[in-house]
């Protein structure tokens, strides 16, 4: 975890020219030193955690307060920037939240943590597994997914025909679900571990081949620990019983549990966000499609440069994606709210006014891959669009200096090296 942040920190500390969006816009003024109070106090915690070590039956009131402390930083830092709200993270928060219960609860056997900790990572496997079960996933990542994976074994990409490569797609998530089921059966737990400790081996040589950044290949990374420390280690084979958890187990544990296993469902109703479902390498999200007028001339260069050649829409287009790659090291925030929230701030601090267009596109269908699209025009009908959404989409004060600083090399720069 610590590797994660240090390889971000540019996205913890507001050192960018990319917008920063508070999860509520009342929180749009806060100053960037509490960033920075906040980045420091996570890693801090980490480190004495790190130093002490964690042990269910006896940990030290420095690493519970540690693990607290750890919790309440994330926390905030997210509150400020929902674009902090990576996956990797929000599996942090949840497992320093079982980690947390496992303390308040004492004389406790070390099983019950060992068999929650479990439970997020099967609901991690199973509802990723699930999300690819999709035509956005199959004809676009999964596609490209395969075509890299083969090329580790020498096998050219243009070998593998478009019908042969999506057949093969379908196969990354099937994969996944089974192995994930073969975690929960104690005959079969080292079996599957093993057969999942292949997956991310594999995943990290594709990414490393393709130079995706740091971070995902450091998360597959904590994957590789997690299923040996959880799955493949002398207690793995003996599983708890549910009456020994339902007697062992606290309310508050109870409630996490049905928490990490009920939330992610939610995503179907609107409620939880595309990451929060686990929905990780699945391309089905909520979007923004930006183009900017020929009027804006000054923008026009730097958006031929990032062509995103997606949507329907005249004026060039502009990728978020690779402008957050590129600023903060990290895949932009998959959410229609955030993305808006980012492109009103370019618009506003430009003074575009009617020179950009955005298309709002909903979640695709997973059969046919369609989506729902709100054509906006102008500044006036993005606000109008932005004060339906009830999380935020007002940018923080303290990035907007950092995009005004940039205003001489043409919206912020995006691709800009820092």
């Amino acid at each position: 975890m610590i590797c994660l942040l240090a390889t971000t920190w540019r996205l913890w500390t507001l050192q960018t020219d990319f917008p920063a969006i508070p999860l509520f816009n009342w929180l749009a003024d806060v100053p960037v030193l509490a960033d920075m109070v906040l980045f420091t106090g996570m890693l801090a915690s980490l480190l004495a955690i790190a130093g002490k070590g964690y042990d269910s039956e006896s940990t030290s009131r420095l690493v519970a307060v540690s693990i607290g402390m750890f919790f309440v930083c994330a926390i905030g830092a997210v509150l400020l920037n929902q674009h902090r709200l990576q996956p990797w993270l929000w599996q942090s928060l949840i497992v320093s939240s079982v980690l947390l219960t496992s303390v308040v609860a004492k004389k406790q056997s070390a099983v019950i943590p060992q068999s929650m900790l479990r439970l997020v990572f099967l609901a991690t496997y199973l509802y990723s597994a699930a999300s690819k079960f999709d035509y956005q996933f199959v004809n676009t990542v999964g596609l490209d997914m395969v075509r890299a994976l083969v090329g580790l074994v020498g096998i050219p990409a243009a070998n593998v025909s478009e019908d042969t490569g999506k057949w093969l797609a379908c196969l990354l998530p099937a994969y996944e679900w089974i192995m994930a089921l073969g975690l929960v059966f104690n005959s079969t737990r080292k079996l599957a571990a093993v057969a999942g400790m292949a997956m991310h081996i594999l995943l990290i040589a594709m990414f490393l081949s393709i130079g995706q950044m740091p971070p995902v290949v450091i998360w597959n990374l904590l994957f590789l620990v997690a299923l040996v420390c959880l799955f493949l280690n002398e207690s793995a084979g003996q599983g708890v019983s549910i009456g020994k958890w339902v007697r062992e187990t606290s309310l508050l544990q109870k409630s996490l549990m049905l928490f990490v296993v009920a939330f992610p469902a939610t995503n179907l109703a609107g409620v939880a966000d595309h990451w929060l479902a686990w929905r990780v390498y699945a391309p089905n999200n909520s979007r923004v499609i930006v183009k900017f007028l020929p009027e804006n001339d000054h923008v026009n260069e730097h958006a031929q440069e990032f062509d995103d050649r997606s949507g329907g829409l005249d004026g060039q287009s502009f990728s978020i994606a690779e402008w957050s790659l590129r600023a903060v090291g990290v895949p932009v925030y998959p959410e229609d709210r955030f993305q808006l929230g980012v492109f009103l701030t370019i618009a506003q601090n430009r003074e575009m006014r009617n020179g950009i267009v955005v298309a709002l596109q909903s979640e695709s269908s997973p059969w046919d891959g369609s989506r729902d699209e709100i054509v906006l025009k102008g500044v006036e009908e993005m606000h109008e669009a932005a004060a339906e959404f009830r999380l935020g989409t007002a940018p923080r004060t303290a990035s907007l200096r950092n995009i005004d600083a940039e205003s001489q090399r043409g919206v912020g720069e995006p691709g800009a090296d820092d």
